[in-house]
């Protein structure tokens, strides 16, 4: 005798509904933003690219794509939120928007848990490296990668379409 539905399908227990039921209660925008830095000048960082997921209603997402070309020949003074820094210029080059349907929401889900299995895997880094993370608009739920490969972020871009 067992006490589980046997009208389930085991699939359908393992899905995560990670946009409606994890990320819908929040009430600020964006809901969930992915941050990419490249290396091209060296220890001073390089070009960026910005992932923003917003809500269309309530059940309803766009990606906002944003990436910026680097010139390291020419440096800013930027506040980060915590204090001023010395960093090259960026200057946005490309921008994209996406309506998040399910393949959508499937490949960030996948690039969260590639975010979760390379934290764990993390080594020491040295002064050039990529950063990469992924959080909510409340940071309850934030992962940051510093160094390694960008792997999981290049095959996100490839499952978003995004070139």
């Amino acid at each position: 005798m067992s006490c589980q539905n046997q009208n389930t399908k085991p699939e359908e227990d393992l899905k995560v509904d990670f946009f409606e039921e994890e990320l819908n209660w929040t009430s600020n925008e964006p809901i969930l933003k992915i941050y990419f830095e490249s290396t091209e000048c060296g220890e001073w960082g390089g070009h960026e690219e910005r992932l923003t997921v917003l809500k269309m209603d309530a059940k309803k997402y766009k990606l906002e794509y944003e990436k910026y070309e680097v010139n390291c020949d020419s440096m800013v003074e930027v506040f980060d939120g915590f204090g001023n820094l010395i960093r090259p210029l960026n200057t946005l080059i490309y921008k994209k928007e996406i309506e998040v349907d399910e393949n959508e929401k499937q490949a960030i889900l996948d690039f969260s848990f590639d975010m979760v299995n390379a934290k764990f895997k993390e080594e020491f880094v040295s002064h050039a490296e990529i950063k990469l993370s992924i959080s909510n608009s409340d940071s309850t739920f934030y992962i940051w990668k510093y160094g390694g490969n960008a792997d999981c972020y290049y095959k996100l871009l490839k499952r978003l379409k995004i070139n």
